[in-house]
């Protein structure tokens, strides 16, 4: 046991907004947010107070390169043991290497930079081998693989060994944020949570437990005029609170990136930068209180193990992939966009909305194989009152073929040129993005953005959004689209939504029940996709009129049989 002695540290010291994670230790921690927020400051403070109270642990402090190491990471920490009044207990060394080691709990602290990723996994220790790696400003390092070779480098048997990593906001496209949402699980969404998680290594299932902490300038009391008693008042902002605060009429993108500390973009974004940043915003909140209905759609199968198509069902599930924001209104009728797979490397996309309220109700999104896929869409298109669907036709006519031997009907009609010989027009299913009408359906979408962001509620589709941006090379006519790295697929799939909107009635469906008076069969056809009536009270009325129905069979010529 380490020999006892008292550490007497005010609480006012600390930003309450990191106070409740200060003796905590996760297995991945990381902070992140805009400047000014303080983390690079509290992580050194846990980091005083946690090794100067815990026996043999040893942390690696890094940055990319040494130097800059020396200037922030050794800085920070060496000003909080001072602050503490804990210089007495720690051994500090500055050359020619900078180490420092705590003489009652034998942990100890080496600060190096990633110049070469082999030096950092040879580092020794005198008790133990390292426990804790802060790696601050991983913006600097450019190659993902040298993170997920340091992390397997944390180990210490019988301890608990983490992660710590912090940075500022980088562009949406940037590495980070792919190791955050496979490694860590994470949603996309700028907030604070902590969770666990489990991954199969080598056949073994690990639980880990994870912080992200996402903190902005206004989470920094000390950015504010602070009372007698040290706490803060956070409606009279200081100096460089104020000036942070005049970014967001003089300079609104780097108000959004480097304020409220949200990724950015290397291109002009397209849509309204702003408001989608109020709307992620909004939705921190919202989410907590009103979260998405995660679901998976599932069937009986037959003794060809295929599915039986009317015993597809919703079942919720953690691993859902199909988020549900608002349920079906029986009486309302929805639309819905496809954008397939393409070649391979994107994802099957699905976005539902309300065509009377104009909200997105539900959205899928999934990597998995085109029949899971299209399993999965005929469910959401069910569950949403036989949706109007605009599935895209470009890469493959996969859909419009499973739809049509569901039995699936309510499928937008685009019009195509007959031959070319004539200037007639026939009406052919699905959406066929081109040339001529790409650059039309995404300026309508922005433009209906400017005054429906509220109407959006996936952050992954807010997110695409914001790396959705001019194009500097106009590379097949494409002048807007996804910077490299990014999707664009959410995007995509709601501007066809848009399109296929004009397709579908915008009024309450009246349920009819009983059909009177004189109806053609294709009148019937009609009712039905559109969801006035029922296919079974169709098939019901055209049983008790066979008769006239038999008549509307025509040869088309005399040859026919």
């Amino acid at each position: 046991m380490a020999p006892r002695y008292e550490i007497n540290i005010s609480e006012n010291v600390f930003n309450p907004a990191f106070y409740p994670y200060l003796y905590k230790i996760f297995n991945y921690e990381v902070f992140w947010g805009g400047r000014g927020s303080g983390k690079s400051k509290v992580i050194a403070q846990r980091l005083v107070l946690q090794l100067s109270t815990l026996e043999h642990r040893n942390l690696v402090a890094m940055r990319k390169q040494a130097t800059d190491c020396r200037n922030s990471c050794f800085a920070e920490i060496y000003k909080v043991i001072y602050e503490f009044h804990l210089e007495g207990v720690w051994d500090i060394r500055e050359n020619p290497d900078m180490r420092m080691y705590n003489k009652v709990t034998h942990s100890e602290i080496i600060f190096t930079g990633m110049d070469k990723v082999e030096n950092v996994k040879s580092l020794t220790f005198k008790h133990g081998n390292a426990t804790d790696l802060w790696y601050e400003e991983l913006t600097e390092e450019p190659i993902e693989e040298n993170l997920i070779t340091l992390d397997t480098s944390i180990r210490s048997y019988g301890m608990k060994c983490r992660v710590i990593v912090s940075f500022n906001p980088p562009l949406a496209t940037f590495w980070i944020f792919h190791w955050m949402k496979t490694a860590l699980n994470f949603d996309g969404t700028p907030n604070t949570r902590t969770y666990t998680i489990e991954t199969l290594v080598e056949g073994v299932m690990v639980t880990s437990d994870c912080l992200i902490h996402h903190s902005t300038y206004k989470d920094n009391k000390w950015n504010f005029k602070l009372n007698k008693d040290g706490t803060a008042d956070y409606s009279k902002p200081g100096a460089y609170a104020a000036k942070l605060e005049r970014l967001k009429y003089s300079n609104p993108y780097k108000y959004r990136t480097e304020c409220l500390g949200l990724p950015g973009t290397a291109g002009e974004s397209v849509f309204n930068a702003n408001k989608i940043a109020a709307r992620l915003e909004f939705l921190q909140d919202y989410h907590q209180n009103n979260p998405p209905t995660k679901v998976n759609f599932a069937y009986t199968a037959d003794d060809r193990d295929m599915p039986v198509i009317s015993t597809v069902h919703p079942e919720e599930s953690d691993t859902g992939e199909t988020l549900i924001y608002f349920m079906p209104n029986p009486k309302h009728p929805y639309v819905a966009a496809l954008d397939t797979a393409g070649e391979g490397i994107d994802p099957y996309v699905l976005q539902v909305c309300d065509n009377i309220t104009d909200e997105q109700v539900a959205v899928f999104r999934s990597f998995d194989s085109a029949d899971h896929c299209m399993i999965q869409v005929y469910g959401l298109l069910k569950l949403y009152n036989d949706a109007l669907i605009a599935p895209e036709v470009n890469f493959s006519d996969y859909p419009i073929f499973k739809l049509k031997e569901w039995g699936y009907q309510n499928i937008y009609q685009r019009e195509s040129p007959k031959d070319d010989y004539h200037d007639t027009m026939e009406q052919k299913l699905g959406f066929r993005t081109t040339s001529g009408n790409r650059q039309s359906i995404i300026d309508n979408n922005i433009a209906w953005s400017k005054h429906n962001m509220d109407k959006y509620y996936d952050v992954e589709t807010l997110l695409e959004m914001q790396s959705f941006t001019r194009q500097d090379k106009k590379n097949k006519n494409i002048f807007m689209g996804a910077e490299p790295g990014a999707h664009d697929d959410l995007v995509i799939a709601w501007s066809i939504l848009l399109k296929a909107k004009e397709q579908q009635v915008g009024y309450e469906i009246a349920e009819i029940k009983v059909i009177t008076g004189y109806w053609t069969k294709g009148e019937l056809e009609i009712a039905v996709a559109k969801g006035k009536i029922d296919r079974e009270v169709a098939d019901n009325y055209m049983l008790e009129h066979e008769n006239r129905f038999k008549k509307e069979v025509r040869r088309r010529s005399k040859y026919a049989r």
